[in-house]
């Protein structure tokens, strides 16, 4: 009579081995996944930011000056301001240069028809999402308070110096700046840096229409210094100055200075086009000496 051999099969030890390997290895890739997902965005970011610094370099090369943080080329009165009505961020200024003529157009036509803002054409400019101005570490696109207020978001915002109305730093509101007035050398001042929207987008949208006078300093520059950029925005935050630290977008405080989603730091766009990575360790007053364009400060790489 013939036997048949009883097939071999997992004892329960075994199992429990394989299964203790298995989640040892998918404990080893999900952080190698992350990491990798946090370098390739952290790395997109840099890119963005070359390609914005080039940009602003051909907008100079053609107009022989860099563009305003935020500039009134059609000056009417307006409810917020008495003599400079809507401003045109520098975001804005070089939508050409990043081959968004298309949208300049619509911008430039709004701008004519309404200099003050408040009409379907700026609303639907104001609304449209440029990739290139979002940082691939932050899901969000669009920012808003309903269906009928919306606006695309802004990840860079353009190095205001010490402070938005000091006029020391590349971009400042209706200031004009040439290369040739960075006298620290474009290669040791700072032009744009990362810093995400606030909570529901706000203080990020690129298009400076809804602007004016008050929200150019919140939305599309900001100070890197040691004084305050606008504290009579900064409702409930806490006093002090704009150095590099760690933020949250769902904290409308962390506006109030440059940080980004990578973690350690953030990357900044210097004059030369060059791009950096500045970690949360650089000290203020290195911070705020970068960000000056001829404040004769010595900055050496080891500083920050």
């Amino acid at each position: 009579m013939t036997h048949t051999r009883p097939r071999p099969g997992l004892m329960l030890l075994e199992m429990i081995v394989v299964l203790a390997i298995l989640a040892l290895l998918v404990g080893l890739t999900i952080p190698a996944v992350q990491y990798a997902r946090n370098a390739a965005a952290r790395a997109g970011c840099a890119s963005s930011l070359r390609q914005l610094a080039l940009a602003t370099h051909g907008y100079e090369a053609v107009r022989a000056k860099l563009p305003p943080g935020c500039d009134y080329p059609i000056r009417q009165a307006s409810p917020y301001d008495n003599t400079l009505g809507i401003g045109v961020s520098w975001q804005t200024s070089i939508l050409p240069y990043v081959e968004q003529d298309g949208l300049w157009k619509l911008a430039w036509d709004a701008y004519r028809e309404r200099p003050r803002g408040n009409s379907p054409a700026h609303d639907y400019v104001k609304a449209q999402t440029v990739n290139l101005f979002t940082c691939p570490a932050d899901s969000r696109r669009t920012g808003g308070f309903g269906n009928r207020d919306v606006w695309g978001l802004t990840s860079y915002l353009g190095v205001a110096g010490t402070h938005v109305r000091a006029n020391d730093g590349v971009f400042h509101k209706d200031l004009v700046v040439r290369m040739s007035a960075i006298t620290d050398g474009t290669s040791n001042t700072l032009m744009i840096g990362e810093r995400p929207p606030g909570p529901k987008g706000v203080y990020g949208g690129w298009y400076a229409e809804w602007g004016i006078e008050s929200v150019c300093p919140i939305a599309q520059i900001l100070a890197a210094g040691t004084v305050e950029w606008a504290p009579e925005y900064g409702i409930g935050c806490r006093p002090g100055g704009s150095p590099l630290r760690a933020g949250n977008v769902e904290n409308a405080c962390d506006a109030n200075h440059f940080w980004s989603l990578h973690g350690s730091g953030a990357n900044f766009a210097f004059a030369d086009g060059s791009v950096r990575f500045l970690r949360y360790s650089t000290r203020t007053e290195v911070l705020a000496a970068l960000a000056t364009r001829a404040g004769g400060e010595i900055v050496g790489a080891d500083d920050y």
